[in-house]
């Protein structure tokens, strides 16, 4: 918890200092190897580069890099003052007064600033590329021309592979130690020595606002020279074996910068720098103190819910069980979605027996794949379908087990009410298809792709989960990402509905007759296959319906070249394939929804009962 509590103090602070970030990322590759006087100067000082950057760039500009930066702050501070916190909480820095220990103090700052800037220098190398990036009039460094995050991410990995994406991380190891040390160290005595001397009682945070205040001060003048020195290794040009043109290393960088700039090189940007680090290190360590407090008064209240067995602590608990349990099912019947995607493909928008029938049922489906593709092709797209089934059972069985527990699925005479059970299925299956939209869509795609002897539908290029996640984005932006999701919440509502009350009701109509009382495991075995078999002939029309949307090529304004929306995509295909189609690949549906039932709700009893077990 101290790890979250320090990143999201971390990302709460860069939101506000991020435009100082920019200015002191440019002034600092202005001039680069570059004797006074023989380089233009475009960036004056603070104002003038505010002006500038806005002029020529727009006001958005000022927070180029923002979104690498708060993903810098989240990981670099929740390693740092999560590593710092834990350390203060297992009494390593204080004596037996209670008083800080300036060594200790020092030493786990050091050490934490160590981690965290290992862990974060790929954001920080992205985040400097970024925010170097300008309009030519204005450029200053090596410009890099990213798009974005992952896109600048993927770039340097598939150039210069995982050695390109932690290049610096040497020198952003010892910056950040630098900082950290100074800067944790200074704010820890000088917040305590106030906090000793009575000075601001008025109120805890005026104290953690001044001694934040000097904390910046010590950190920009203990970190600005080696700040410089990042700046430009993360943000000149690499060779084609990965290898930076101007400078080798952290010696040859200062070596060069005292040579043609001069030592005072060292301190450019420092303006900016303070500027930023003053807001930033006071928004950070307060929020840092604010978090904290509100994280015991936090635990306080689980602790009184862990009491409740009807708490929240247990509501996250039944839906992280939901989650796990349709993992573990996905790994045994993935190879039959790989088979129902590509019949529901087959033969798309083309009239019964004008088509080639590479796929003839679901045994012959497996043949040809393994044939062509090989065995590993019958796992296509499993960590998509890995976390398309954790989100989507996360929110459904979750949702349903909650209301299952407070009793608002049953009806006066403690039976399952069909009204009550279905809509609360309903709703949880509703938000898991919302949430799991994305890892559906690349799901379907990936599950697509096929060798072009066997191809069915559109064919998209993707190489990964990751990487198909990335080109989505970066080409349609976040809302492609969940395209399709208009399909998906009837279908995911529908389906979870018919077999949550099936699952429910044949459970109980069995216990009622005493048919495998002995056997919980057998009991929900039977009902699992009943409920296999309602939410196959329930579900099938929606799920063609979602893979043929999500698998459609799209126009240069992200639209559909096939179908507009999901009523026209059942128009079409009831007026082209006829009404038939709607059930294309249910045989291989019900194979794989029938042993993913069973395994799915066979597991999640069995938590159930284990949960149960251990609360007792």
């Amino acid at each position: 918890m101290e790890f979250i509590v320090g990143g999201l103090a971390g990302v709460g602070a860069g939101f506000f200092s991020n435009p100082f970030d920019v200015v002191k990322t440019r002034m600092q590759l202005q001039g680069e190897l570059r004797a006074k006087g023989q380089h233009a100067v475009y960036y004056k000082n603070i104002p003038h580069a505010m002006y500038t950057i806005v002029k020529h760039d727009g006001l958005s500009s000022l927070q180029k890099g923002l979104v690498p930066a708060l993903w810098f702050q989240l990981m670099v501070n929740g390693v740092r003052l999560g590593i710092y916190q834990n350390a203060d909480n297992l009494g390593y820095l204080r004596d037996e007064n209670g008083n800080t220990k300036f060594l200790n103090s020092l030493f786990f700052g050091s050490l934490s600033g160590l981690s965290g800037g290992f862990v974060g220098s790929p954001l920080q190398l992205v985040k400097t590329q970024l925010m170097s990036y300008s309009s030519e009039k204005i450029a200053v460094g090596t410009q890099h021309a990213h798009k974005g995050l992952v896109y600048a991410l993927s770039k340097i990995y598939r150039k210069n592979g995982l050695g390109g994406l932690w290049r610096g991380a040497h020198g952003m190891m010892l910056r950040n130690s630098m900082g950290s040390a100074s800067q944790i160290s200074a704010y820890a005595v000088c917040k305590e020595w106030m906090d000793d001397n009575n000075m601001f009682q008025q109120s805890k945070y005026l104290s953690a606002f001044v001694a934040s205040n000097i904390g910046a001060i010590v950190k920009t003048a203990v970190l600005t020279p080696m700040d410089v020195i990042m700046t430009r290794l993360y943000n000149q040009a690499v060779d084609a074996e990965g290898r930076g043109v101007l400078y080798s290393g952290i010696a040859d960088c200062a070596r060069k910068i005292t040579k043609t700039e001069g030592l005072l090189a060292f301190y450019k940007g420092m303006g900016p720098s303070y500027l930023r680090q003053a807001p930033h290190t006071v928004l950070l360590l307060v929020f840092w103190d604010m978090l904290k407090d509100l994280q015991k008064s936090l635990q306080l209240e689980i602790r009184k819910m862990a009491a409740n067995k009807d708490g929240v602590a247990r509501d996250v608990t039944d839906m992280a069980m939901g989650g796990v349990s349709a993992m573990f099912a996905t790994l045994f019947t993935n190879p039959l979605e790989v088979v129902k995607t590509r019949l529901q493909l087959q033969g798309e928008l083309t009239s019964k027996g004008q088509h080639v029938m590479h796929y003839k049922n679901v045994p012959h489906g497996l043949f040809v794949i393994a044939r062509n593709e090989g065995f590993v092709a019958l796992q296509s797209g499993l960590p998509a379908m890995l976390g398309f089934q954790f989100f989507l059972n996360t929110f459904r069985l979750g949702v349903y087990r909650i209301s299952e527990r407070r009793g608002l699925t049953a009806d006066v005479n403690g039976r399952t009410s069909v009204l009550k059970g279905a809509a609360a299925a309903g709703v949880g299956g509703a938000l898991g298809s919302i949430a799991g939209t994305p890892f559906f869509l690349v799901k379907t795609r990936l599950q697509a792709q096929a060798a072009r002897a066997i191809a069915v539908g559109h064919q998209h290029k993707h190489s990964s989960t990751f990487g198909a996640l990335a080109d989505i984005y970066s080409r349609e932006g976040f809302k492609g990402l969940f395209r399709g999701v208009y399909p998906q919440i009837p279908r995911g509502a529908v389906g979870s509905s018919s077999q949550m009350v099936s699952f429910a009701y044949a459970k109980e109509w069995l216990r009622e007759r005493n048919f495998f009382t002995e056997s919980p495991i057998m009991l929900s075995f039977i009902g699992a296959n009943l409920g296999g078999i309602i939410m196959t002939l329930c579900l099938n029309p929606f799920d063609v319906v979602a893979t043929r949307l999500s698998n459609q090529a799209v126009d240069a304004q992200n639209r559909g070249q096939l179908y507009s929306g999901m009523t026209d995509c059942f128009i079409k295909m009831i007026r082209t394939e006829g009404a038939s189609s709607l059930y294309k690949g249910v045989g291989a549906n019900y194979l794989r929804l029938g042993p993913h039932t069973v395994l799915l709700l066979v597991c999640w009893d069995q938590l159930k009962i284990l949960e149960d077990y251990l609360r007792k």
